[in-house]
Parts: structure tokens; C-alpha cells; sequence
């Protein structure tokens, strides 16, 4: 808007240039609040996605900082997962 109050001053200014210019402002202006807009959306959906992806538990989660292990180290981790969330399961539904 100081714009617009200096191009109101200013009287040697062509009056199309002065409406070229409010609307010009008055566009960049909806885009830029619209821009805002769409990146707040942007970032609720891409931090909702992240909170669905982490695990809490199971397989992944027994195997993730771990490094160096053999074929049969993973398979009884697995296996250990997989007890786990079997017997999580008949809890459940008794």
C-alpha cells in the first residue's frame, strides 16, 4: 500500500500505469498469501505422513541400529519380533 500512496503524490505518473500497478500489487499479493497458504498444507501433510511411517515396534525396529549381524542373528531377531507381536495379538482378543 505505500506504493499505491506514492503513486497517488506523484502526478506525473500516466493514469494507466498507476491502475497497471495496483493491480499488479493487488495480484502479487493474493499469490504470495496463497503461496503461505499452500506451504502450510505442505508441511501438516509431510509431518503427518512422517509420524504414520515411524515404528514403534516389530522387526525393523529390533534391527535398526544395528549394524553387523549374520543371517541367523537377524532371523532369531525376526522370529523374537514376530513372538512378540503374536502374542500381542492373543491378548487382544480374549
Amino acid at each position: 500500500m505505500v506504493l499505491h500512496d506514492e503513486l497517488a503524490k506523484i502526478n506525473e505518473v500516466i493514469p494507466p500505469v498507476t491502475r497497471y500497478m495496483q493491480r499488479m500489487t493487488k495480484a502479487f499479493e493474493a499469490t504470495q498469501s496463497e503461496l503461505i497458504t499452500v506451504r502450510k498444507q505442505l508441511f501438516d501433510s509431510q509431518s503427518l505422513l512422517q509420524i504414520r511411517k515411524a515404528r514403534k515396534r516389530g522387526k525393523r525396529v529390533a534391527l535398526k541400529d544395528r549394524f553387523e549381524y549374520t543371517t541367523e542373528e537377524a532371523l532369531q531377531i525376526a522370529k523374537q519380533a514376530d513372538e512378540q507381536a503374536a502374542s500381542r495379538k492373543s491378548r487382544k482378543r480374549r
